[in-house]
C-alpha cells in the first residue's frame, strides 16, 4: 500500500546514491503517490554521475532535471524557482 505524502510538497531534491533507499526507488514511491493525488511532483535529482547517458537514465526514471555534483547552487535555486 502507498501511503499520501502529506503535506504534498512543492518539489523534491534527492541525492541519487543514498544508504537506505537510492533516489530512484524514492522516486518510484514520489510517482505512486502522485497517481493517487492526481498530481505530478517536480523532481530533480542531485547525482556524482555524470555525461549524457547518466542524464538520459535520470529523465528515461522519470526525474524533471538533475544537477550533478559539485553543484552550481545559484542555477539549482534558479531551476528550482522556475519549476514551482
Amino acid at each position: 500500500a502507498v501511503e499520501h505524502l502529506e503535506p504534498a510538497p512543492d518539489v523534491i531534491l534527492s541525492d541519487i546514491e543514498m544508504p537506505d533507499e537510492d533516489g530512484f526507488e524514492l522516486l518510484r514511491r514520489v510517482r505512486a503517490w502522485d497517481r493517487l493525488d492526481g498530481r505530478h511532483t517536480p523532481t530533480v535529482a542531485v547525482t556524482g554521475l555524470g555525461g549524457r547517458a547518466a542524464r538520459e537514465r535520470l529523465r528515461a526514471a522519470g526525474f524533471d532535471d538533475y544537477f550533478p555534483k559539485p553543484i552550481d547552487l545559484g542555477a539549482l535555486v534558479a531551476r528550482i524557482r522556475s519549476l514551482v
